[in-house]
């Protein structure tokens, strides 16, 4: 009898593997879009799937997870019936509020890395 050889957990090398990584943040009841820094590909490449609602997992053995939770941009915002907020109390609050998505992307593109384990070996490398 010959045992199908399972391929490793960690092969940064392998197309096939990637484009199977990359292939479960198809979902859009799970996944949407993300800026260029955090979006899908940046996380499949250090070996992370989506593995539910904004959440991606660690392939690679150290399981992690990490749930990646961020506002609508003002493109995806719905207009809020009521009455109309004048323009300078509109751009005050965007202006915070672009600043304070900023430093979670900034972050996000961290956790990319460190929210795998030290001894996790996608942490100390991802694919090219």
């Amino acid at each position: 009898m010959t045992e199908e050889k399972k391929p490793p957990n960690f092969a940064p090398w392998d197309r096939s593997q990637f484009l199977n990584r990359l292939e479960t943040f198809r979902h859009v009841d799970k996944w949407m879009s993300k800026p260029d820094e955090i979006n899908e590909v940046q996380w499949a490449r250090r070996g992370w799937t989506c593995v539910g609602k904004e959440t991606v997992g660690c392939v690679g053995g150290c399981g992690n997870e990490v749930v990646i939770a961020l506002e609508p941009t003002r493109e995806e915002e719905k207009p809020v019936e009521g009455p109309e907020p004048s323009e300078e109390a509109e751009d005050d609050d965007y202006d915070w509020r672009d600043e304070a998505q900023k430093e979670l992307v900034k972050r996000y593109t961290e956790m990319i890395v460190t929210e795998h384990d030290e001894g996790c070996l996608w942490r100390r490398k991802g694919c090219d």
